[in-house]
C-alpha cells in the first residue's frame, strides 16, 4: 500500500457539465463531460500513485449524484466541491462534422472566488480547464500564480468564446490572451482556438505563434490538431524545440468529445514523473487516440487497464 504522502497532489480546476451530444453520425448520447473526462482518466490512469483535488461549483440539483459517481473512486478529495443553489451546467453538442460542432451552454455557474480555492499542502500540480470560461476570473488567476509554489497546466479550451441568447458558444477577440496565458507554465489548445487568437495564418507558421506564447513566460505549449497528430513546443538551453507527435489508433474512431480532456490527463499523468515533454506528449496523444474509440464518458472506466 503506497503512503498518502509519497502520492502526487494535483489540483484540477473547471467545470463538469451534463452532457447532450448529437454525433455526426450515430444516435444522440447523454452524460457526464467537462472536466469530468480530465479527473476520471487521471484516476484510472495514476491510480494509487496520486490524489485529486478538484475544484468546481456544483448546482443544487447535481450535486448528490456527482458525489455518489465520484465515491467510487478513492483517489479523488470531493470536499472542494462547491454547491451552489442554481440549476448544473447542460450542454448540448451538435456535430456538423466528425470534428466539429456547434455547443449549446446552459445554466454557466458563477466564477470560483480566491477564498473559496483552499488548495491543499504541498501540491505539484494544478490543472486549469476554461470549459465554461468562466471559472475563474482574470485576477483569481493571478492570485493562484503569486500564490502557488507549482506549476500551473492551462487548457486554453472555451476560454474566449462568447455566449448567445440561446447559449450558442461563439469566437470573439481576446486581445489580453498574454495575461491569462502568462499564468500558466504548460498551455494547451487545438488548431481552431488558435485561429481564435492569432487569426487564420495561424496555421501557416505554428512555430512563430509557439514562440510567442513560450516568450510570455510559459515553458511548454501542446497543439492539438485532432487526426493529425499534435505539435509540442517547449523551451531548453538551446531555445524552443518543436516535436511533431503522431496520432494513435486503437481501433475504429467512434466519438470525439473528451479527446483534448484526455490528451491533457495522458501529458500531465506521465510529465508530473518524468519532467520529460516529448515522452509525455507522446504517451498524451496515445490516450486521445483510446478515448476516440469511447462513446461519450460512460466507457472510461476501460482506462484502469490503458497502458499506453
Amino acid at each position: 500500500m503506497k503512503d498518502q504522502s509519497d502520492k502526487k497532489k494535483i489540483g484540477l480546476i473547471g467545470s463538469f457539465v451534463l452532457d447532450t451530444i448529437y454525433p455526426f453520425k450515430g444516435d444522440k448520447i447523454e452524460g457526464l463531460g467537462g472536466l469530468y473526462y480530465s479527473l476520471v482518466i487521471l484516476s484510472l490512469l495514476m491510480n494509487n500513485k496520486a490524489l485529486f483535488y478538484p475544484f468546481a461549483k456544483i448546482g443544487k440539483d447535481f450535486y448528490p449524484r456527482l458525489t455518489k459517481i465520484l465515491n467510487k473512486y478513492k483517489n479523488i478529495d470531493k470536499k472542494k466541491l462547491i454547491m451552489v443553489a442554481q440549476p448544473h451546467n447542460r450542454v448540448h453538442l451538435k456535430y456538423y462534422s466528425a470534428n466539429e460542432r456547434y455547443e449549446y451552454s446552459l445554466n454557466v455557474l458563477p466564477s470560483l472566488r480566491f477564498g473559496e480555492i483552499d488548495f491543499p499542502a504541498g501540491m505539484d500540480i494544478l490543472f486549469i480547464n476554461f470549459i465554461s470560461g468562466r471559472e475563474l476570473r482574470l485576477q483569481t488567476l493571478k492570485k493562484i500564480r503569486k500564490n502557488l509554489n507549482c506549476p500551473i497546466y492551462i487548457d486554453f479550451h472555451y476560454l474566449s468564446l462568447g455566449f448567445r441568447k440561446n447559449g450558442l458558444r461563439y469566437p470573439r477577440p481576446f486581445p489580453n490572451w498574454r495575461e491569462w496565458l502568462g499564468c500558466g507554465d504548460i498551455i494547451q489548445m487545438n488548431e481552431n482556438e488558435g485561429k481564435i487568437l492569432f487569426g487564420k495564418k495561424f496555421n501557416s507558421d505554428y512555430f512563430r505563434f509557439a514562440r510567442q506564447i513560450l516568450s510570455n513566460g510559459s515553458k511548454i505549449f501542446l497543439l492539438t490538431l485532432a487526426e493529425k497528430g499534435s505539435i509540442l513546443f517547449y523551451k531548453n538551453d538551446s531555445g524552443i524545440k518543436k516535436v511533431i507527435i503522431p496520432p494513435f489508433s486503437y481501433g475504429i474512431a467512434k466519438e470525439v468529445t473528451g479527446c483534448g480532456d484526455a490528451y491533457s490527463a495522458g501529458f500531465l499523468s506521465e510529465y508530473i514523473f518524468s519532467n520529460k515533454p516529448k515522452e509525455s506528449a507522446v504517451f498524451a496523444s496515445k490516450v486521445a487516440g483510446f478515448k476516440v474509440c469511447l462513446l461519450g464518458s460512460d466507457k472510461l472506466v476501460s482506462f484502469a487497464k490503458f497502458k499506453g
